[in-house]
């Protein structure tokens, strides 16, 4: 039995290939995310720990806080943690940019395969084309969601 994907065009396989392609590099952009925002709170909060311990245990707090502040290694910390927040806020800005094209791109398809549809003895194919969507994660079945 053939699939679906024998009986659409080309340019249709390529708007369907185009829909998975976006969906997995968001998915790769939600999984750094993760790991960022992981490595992130770890090093905010061992770092919160260690410079509260490392001034508290000064006979002075000012002198403790400066002391704390000019070591290199303390600073090189706080420049990783903020380098860790970039990256995050840079991910999480790509992931917007990617899940409206991906919206576009989907709404493109819906209207793409309800105008360019002709009814023939395979009429299934749209639905087996929208179920194998949706089982990527993307809905073709109607615009809004």
């Amino acid at each position: 039995m053939k699939s679906w994907e024998d009986y659409v065009t080309n340019d249709t396989l390529n708007m369907i290939c185009k829909l998975k392609e976006i969906n997995e590099k968001i998915n790769e952009k939600r999984n750094k995310i993760t790991h960022y925002s992981k490595i992130a709170m770890c090093s905010i909060s061992a770092f919160c720990i260690y410079a509260l311990t490392y001034v508290y245990f000064q006979d002075n707090i000012l002198f403790g806080t400066a002391n704390f502040l000019s070591n290199f290694y303390h600073l090189t910390w706080i420049a990783f943690t903020i380098l860790i927040f970039l990256k995050l806020n840079n991910a999480n800005s790509e992931i917007s940019k990617l899940e409206k094209k991906l919206e576009n791109l989907r709404q493109e398809t819906i209207d793409h395969l309800k105008n360019t549809w002709y009814i023939s003895e395979h009429t299934d194919i749209r639905d087996q084309i929208s179920d194998y969507m949706k089982n990527q994660g993307i809905n073709l079945n109607y615009k809004s969601r």
